[in-house]
C-alpha cells in the first residue's frame, strides 16, 4: 500500500483529503504544520507528500512566533524536495490562479495544485503521479 503525508493547517481539508485517499486505497498520515512533519518524515517512508502553501510553521502556543504566509509553504516544499528527492510533492493553494502561477516557479520539481478541488480530481492527480514518473509533472499547475 502506498503511503501519503498531508501537511496542512486546515483540519477540514486534511480530514476530507485523508478520507478520499484512504477510500482510494492509500495509507494516509496528516499533520497540521511543517514543524510536526519532520519527526513523521524521519520515522516513516512516504510515496507522496501533499503540502499546503499558506500556513504557519508551527501551531498551538508557538504559532504566534512564526509568520503565517506562502513563504512557509514554499520553503517547506523546497526543503522537502531537497532532502527527499525521490518523493513527489504536490503544493496546494487556494490562491488565485495568477498568484499560483507566480508561486509555482519556486516549487519545482513539485507540482502546484489549486484547492479546493473535487475529491475525484485529487484522487486522479495522486494516482497519475504515483503511476507515472513525477518528472512528467514538474512545473505543472493543476
Amino acid at each position: 500500500m502506498q503511503t501519503i503525508l498531508i501537511i496542512d493547517d486546515d483540519s477540514e481539508f486534511r480530514e476530507l483529503a485523508s478520507e478520499v485517499l484512504m477510500e482510494g486505497g492509500y495509507d494516509v498520515w496528516d499533520v497540521p504544520c511543517p514543524e510536526e512533519a519532520l519527526p513523521v518524515l524521519m520515522a516513516e517512508e512516504f510515496d507522496l507528500i501533499l503540502c499546503d502553501l499558506h500556513m504557519p510553521y508551527s501551531v498551538g502556543e508557538k504559532a504566534s512566533e512564526y509568520v503565517y504566509s506562502y513563504e512557509v509553504g514554499v520553503r517547506t516544499i523546497q526543503e522537502l524536495t531537497g532532502v527527499f528527492p525521490n518523493i513527489p510533492v504536490i503544493g496546494l493553494s487556494s490562491a488565485a490562479p495568477s498568484d499560483l502561477r507566480r508561486i509555482a516557479k519556486y516549487l519545482e520539481p513539485a507540482i502546484a495544485c489549486s484547492k479546493p478541488c473535487r475529491p475525484s480530481e485529487l484522487l486522479g492527480l495522486v494516482e497519475d503521479i504515483l503511476t507515472h514518473s513525477a518528472a512528467d509533472f514538474v512545473g505543472a499547475i493543476v
